[in-house]
Order: C-alpha cells, then structure tokens, then sequence
C-alpha cells in the first residue's frame, strides 16, 4: 500500500481495503477502524500515517488483513467478482417479464422495481448492488443468482449443482463458490 514511501495515505488503506471486499464497518475491524479514527484525530497532518503508526493501527487485525492484501480470500480477485454481479445485475435489471412473487403475502406487497444483490463470502467479503434498504425480504436466495445467471448466459455455459450444501457455478470456466 504504501509503495515504497515513508508515509501511507489513508484514503489509499481504505481504498485497498474496499477491493479486497472487506468494509471498514466490518465488526472484525472495529479495533483497527477505531484505532485509525483516534490516529488520524491526533496527527498534525491528519490524511498520512507514517509506518509505525499504520502498523499500531492494524495490528489488531493483522492476520485477516495480511490474509486480505495477499488474496488469500475465498475470492482472491474480488473486484473482478464484483464487476461480473454488477454486470449480471444490469443485465437482469432491464427484463421486465415475470410478476411480483404472490404466494407469501409479504412479497405480493413489493413493486418490482425495488430489489437488490447482495453478497458475503464466508471470509467476509460483501458487496451490495442498489439500495439494501428498499429490500426487506430474504426469500429463496439462490434462485434468483440462479435467474440472474440464466439470463445472462446461455445453458452451456454455465453449470449449477449443490453438494454438501454447497452451490457451486461455474460460468466460463471461472469457479465461484457460496455456502
């Protein structure tokens, strides 16, 4: 992060913190983040840590932030994973065929249009497309990554399974894999 320099932007930590898919409200980071706040309050410069206070600042987290920065995660290229949902999610976005699911009251209530993706590996990395907010149901989760996928892509190039509780997709050959 720091490339070489004596000092460490903040806002590049942050940066490279968001691409590995992990969030700075993240509660494994709470220390870290708070560590950072106070730093940063007490600092003449107030935008630049120097190495000794970035390393008191993340030592509390050192282990899934090295795990982070070397991708080591469950999705190494998490940027990359998250550009392909977005993608999937414009994609699904424009369709307009189908209904608002009617059989659990609940659902009948929503317009069509208010829906997201979101998603968090079981390292923690998460990235939410639109606003989680107007989403206020969780119903059937993997069929409508199924949907998005069908949409996207034709049958033969995509494969689905679950094992062991596992859905596993393939799509191109890449491999991603949910719990």
């Amino acid at each position: 992060i720091a490339e070489g320099q004596e000092k460490i932007p903040v806002h590049k930590f942050i940066t490279a913190l968001k691409s590995t898919g992990l969030r700075t409200a993240d509660p494994r980071l709470k220390e870290c983040m708070d560590m950072l706040r106070l730093t940063l309050q007490t600092t003449s410069d107030g935008v630049m840590l120097d190495k000794d206070l970035f390393k008191k600042c993340v030592q509390s987290n050192i282990v899934l932030l090295t795990q982070a920065f070397r991708r080591k995660f469950v999705i190494p290229d998490f940027m990359s994973f998250a550009s392909h949902i977005d993608e999937l999610y414009e994609n699904a976005k424009k369709q307009s065929g189908g209904k608002v699911a009617d059989y659990i009251p609940q659902l009948a209530k929503f317009s069509p249009d208010l829906w997201a993706v979101s998603v968090c590996t079981v390292d923690g990395q998460s990235f939410i497309i639109h606003s989680w907010e107007s989403c206020k149901t969780l119903t059937f989760c993997h069929d409508p990554l199924l949907d998005l996928h069908k949409v996207t892509f034709s049958q033969d190039k995509i494969q689905f399974w679950t094992r062991n509780g596992l859905l596993q997709i393939i799509i191109f050959g890449k491999y991603y894999s949910k719990t």
